[in-house]
């Protein structure tokens, strides 16, 4: 067991170090112009929008970006904004034909409806005016996620220790701190515990009398995650997770049977149907990594959660959850 936890508080060193310097390096402004991009595939071209204008912020000559913002401006029906960024572009880059054709055939759409227009040149006034609404690329995000668990007890005294299969579900919110770095604190209701099967033999008298134990924990936790989200790309598609996870235990029961024989013939099978919450601490607390990957509003993630603290009220005893979770989200 001292073995499996080194080895994994190594494997968590290993993974922060290596991404240590990409979170640490600022954001530049083609980080908000990916980002952006990635927004306007979604349709989410306000959000995008926000992007684009940090990324001129950060660099005055970003044509693309002034392009990209442009689209979206479009596209959300501000025509004005629209031509003021396609003609900040064009400023920049005056070698883009088919920009300048749709600028100009915007331009006499917007002179139609009585907006004004620039006369001659290219105006710059209103990306002065952009630029105030810019939230540095911060971003947000808030849904819920259900998961296949798979739970493990692991202690010294656990013979026969194997993992149980269960469902849970719950809530995140994230909060981007950068485009590629967000803090994701979630509430989760989740099925922990695990599975005994072992057996105990006695030689009495010339027969082997053998007790056979079968049985599942069952216990139920509401856990509270605080999690630290790492993209590997300003698109945000797929990138690692780490943090601490606080539980608290709702209920704990021990089911199974407990099958007496004598050298092999059963003689009586005792079924077992236990509350077990009394033997268990109230809380728990586990630290977590994993990987995720986004598919537009799904996302799909890869957790294992290894116990920290020792849940059993025993005295002398040593218990700790550990899971494994596959999870599905949704994103609003």
């Amino acid at each position: 067991m001292k073995v499996r936890i080194a080895a994994f508080a190594w494997f968590a060193m290993a993974c922060l170090l290596f991404t240590a310097p990409r979170i640490l390096r600022a954001a530049t402004a083609d980080d908000y112009y990916k980002a952006g991009l990635t927004l306007t595939q979604q349709n989410q071209h306000e959000q995008a929008v926000k992007y684009y204008q940090a990324a001129v912020q950060l660099d005055a000559n970003h044509w693309q970006a002034e392009q990209a913002m442009g689209t979206s401006y479009y596209q959300l029906g501000n025509k004005s904004e629209a031509l003021a960024a396609f003609d900040a572009s064009l400023k920049i880059h005056p070698d883009n034909p088919q920009l300048k054709a749709f600028a100009d055939s915007l331009r006499s759409q917007v002179s139609a409806a009585s907006t004004p227009a620039p006369a001659t040149g290219f105006s710059t006034a209103p990306t002065y005016a952009r630029k105030k609404t810019i939230d540095n690329g911060k971003w947000k995000s808030m849904g819920v996620r259900m998961a296949l668990v798979l739970s493990q007890l692991t202690g010294p005294n656990n013979t026969g220790s194997k993992m149980s299969m269960g469902f849970g579900g719950g809530v995140f919110y994230t909060l981007g701190l950068s485009p590629k770095l967000g803090i994701q604190p979630e509430i989760w209701y989740l099925p922990k515990g695990g599975k005994n099967n072992y057996t105990i033999s006695e030689l009495i008298g010339g027969s082997w009398y053998d007790s056979v134990y079968d049985i599942k924990i069952n216990a139920t936790y509401v856990e509270i995650p605080l999690l630290v989200k790492y993209y590997f790309g300003s698109e945000r598609k797929q990138g690692f997770l780490i943090g601490p996870a606080f539980g608290f235990l709702m209920g704990a029961k021990a089911k199974g049977s407990i099958t007496d024989l004598v050298d092999g013939v059963q003689i009586s099978s005792t079924p077992i149907d236990q509350d077990m919450k009394k033997e268990y601490k109230s809380s728990d607390l586990s630290l977590i990594i994993g990987a995720t990957r986004n598919f537009g509003k799904l996302q799909v993630e890869v957790r294992y959660g290894l116990g920290l603290s020792n849940i059993s009220a025993t005295d002398g005893d040593s218990v700790k959850n550990n899971v494994m979770m596959g999870t599905l989200g949704y994103s609003f």
